[in-house]
């Protein structure tokens, strides 16, 4: 977002051209930092959407604000999980595309049920 977009935001895109040079730094400089602090505040909620893996490592539609780290660990060793973990705002979307043949979603789950079958996860 630049810096004209977030000043549109803020309701303050007209800055009045009496205003000093140093006052419209800063209050440009004002808008940059609470723009950047809404960004930085909440952590997007994810959520597993693969199936569920052994000893409740992962769990099929649990939302983690953050990731313990056991999950972190085994899902760097199994990339496929990752792919499964998604923003929760991404759920109805994923849920319609995996029950459709040929679509990435479904590749993804399936390709992950088959390993967890097989007992292919470290």
């Amino acid at each position: 977002m630049d810096n004209k977009e977030n000043l549109k935001i803020q309701g303050i895109e007209n800055i009045p051209k009496t205003m000093e040079n140093e006052e419209k730094k800063n209050l440009k400089k004002s808008v940059k930092e609470v723009a950047g602090k809404k960004k930085t505040e909440k952590p997007k909620a994810v959520i597993y959407v693969g199936p569920s893996v052994l000893n409740n490592i992962l769990t099929t539609g649990k939302v983690y604000k953050n990731l313990p780290e056991y999950a972190a660990d085994f899902i760097s060793k199994n990339s496929i999980i990752g792919k499964l973990i998604i923003d929760v705002e991404k759920l109805p979307k994923f849920k319609r595309n995996v029950e459709i043949k040929g679509t990435e979603e479904y590749r993804m789950y399936y390709e992950c049920d088959r390993i967890i079958k097989e007992g292919g996860l470290l």
